[in-house]
């Protein structure tokens, strides 16, 4: 097909579409972004489980004492 003046077709149509390829990859790239950000954010309860678990460690280990292990346990639960 020829798309050459005199057939309603000229490079006001390509310069449009091309704009619309553009907007759907840049509306796509921030939807992923998005996704991903949001998935990161799930892992904050994680990072709070893990710190309980370091203060076990240290308490089992003897590094800290009962007293201080309490103390932990009791900021890292409040803090959420």
């Amino acid at each position: 097909m020829f798309y050459g003046p005199g057939n309603g077709y000229g490079a006001g149509w390509a310069i449009f579409s091309g704009f619309l390829w553009l907007l759907f990859f840049f509306i796509l790239i921030y939807i992923v972004i998005q996704l991903l950000r949001k998935r990161g954010d799930s892992s904050l309860s994680y990072k709070s489980n893990n710190s309980i678990d370091i203060a076990k460690e240290r308490y089992a280990k003897g590094e800290i004492d009962k007293q201080e292990f309490d103390q932990l346990i009791k900021d890292l639960k409040e803090e959420h």
